[in-house]
């Protein structure tokens, strides 16, 4: 499931919620304030995940910058070690850390 998936899903819970349940009624109010709390989080999740990317993409630029050469065909000559998952996806750069990272 793709985040953007995850959250239509997540706003169709609540809109469904409201729909179905008058202005006054305990489960339209906690509908409504549930989605101000998701969206609020969901908006810290996805600037948390725009920065892990761009510290990745930052990282992995200076990274080849400074200790990858060209071979004779033009090639970079990098090991394995040296690649990092620049996605904007956390929880790949957390398996990285947790498998990789510093020690």
């Amino acid at each position: 499931m793709y985040m953007r998936e995850f959250v239509a899903d997540v706003n169709q819970m609540f809109e469904n919620a409201k729909k179905y349940n008058p202005p006054d009624h305990a489960i339209f109010k906690c509908a409504e304030s549930m989605q101000q709390v998701f969206e609020r989080k969901l908006r810290e999740i996805r600037l948390e995940m725009t920065k892990i990317h761009q510290n990745d993409a930052n990282f992995m630029r200076n990274r080849l910058n400074s200790e990858s050469h060209h071979t004779l065909e033009g090639s970079l000559d990098i090991e394995a070690d040296q690649l990092l998952p620049i996605g904007p996806n956390a929880f790949e750069y957390e398996d990285y850390l947790a498998n990789f990272g510093e020690k």
